[in-house]
């Protein structure tokens, strides 16, 4: 029976008179696939970032279990130093999580990211997809247990999202726990064992995503709209996708 890595009760986090969380109950276990999904202003970043602990919780627990290695973290806008090559920067951050071999997990990172041909370059001469590369695998050296990403497709285009997205599902099929924050509903594919949406700082939906995603189809960007604390429909554009209770 797998355990869980991630453990959330009443979670709840306040700045000034804004309840960005509220009441946060969830459990993720160990090897799966998580993506939390909603809308800007949903919660999801804050849900994060406590998780990493970037930002301290107003209320609630967390329980975070023994990794073999150290958690892997992609925030929205990872600092790079820019003065400095792929490489470089890669593996200094490995020698910074205090993990052994640092020169194969850096090599190995750089690879995972697809930033071979790239790695003896300048960061600040890459472009805005090849630096998110370089965040992943920042994330990634010396860190295959749990991984954080806090939307790392945001921004890309359609090559770029789909070799992040390949590298993500490599990592998972390998035996990582991957909590995914997103706004694409076709980046919730076959690998995604848990859907959570949040909403207002509430999980409106926690379980197996095949539940809802039947309902929805699989497309495209999340604009949700709500009714008494149920989802009844995801649009895009002008395309909307009913959801019937």
């Amino acid at each position: 029976m797998k355990e869980p890595v991630i453990k959330v009760t009443n979670l709840s986090k306040r700045y000034g008179d804004i309840q960005a969380l509220k009441g946060i109950n969830i459990e993720i276990m160990r090897g799966e696939f998580c993506v939390i999904a909603g809308p800007n202003g949903a919660g999801k970043t804050t849900f994060l970032r406590i998780l990493y602990g970037d930002t301290d919780p107003s209320d609630g627990k967390i329980f975070l279990a023994s990794l073999s290695t150290p958690m892997g973290v992609m925030p929205q806008e990872a600092g790079l130093y820019e003065d400095l090559t792929v490489w470089e920067h890669v593996y200094y951050l490995t020698l910074l999580k205090g993990v052994k071999n640092c020169k194969e997990n850096a090599e190995w990172a750089i690879e995972v990211a697809g930033l071979e041909r790239v790695k003896n370059r300048l960061i600040r001469d890459l472009s805005g997809g090849y630096k998110r590369r370089v965040s992943l695998a920042q994330a990634l050296s010396g860190s295959d247990d749990l991984l954080l990403l806090d939307e790392p497709t945001s921004g890309l285009d359609p090559e770029a999202r789909k070799m992040m997205l390949d590298s993500i599902k490599d990592l998972h099929k390998k035996g990582a726990t991957i909590v995914f924050t997103t706004h694409y509903l076709d980046e919730i594919e076959r690998e995604v064992n848990r859907l959570v949406i949040f909403n207002k700082g509430e999980i409106i939906h926690n379980g197996d995503k095949k539940d809802i995603m039947d309902r929805i189809g699989y497309d495209y960007e999340i604009e949700t709209t709500y009714e008494e604390g149920k989802v009844k429909s995801f649009e895009r554009m002008n395309i909307n996708f009913s959801v019937e209770d």
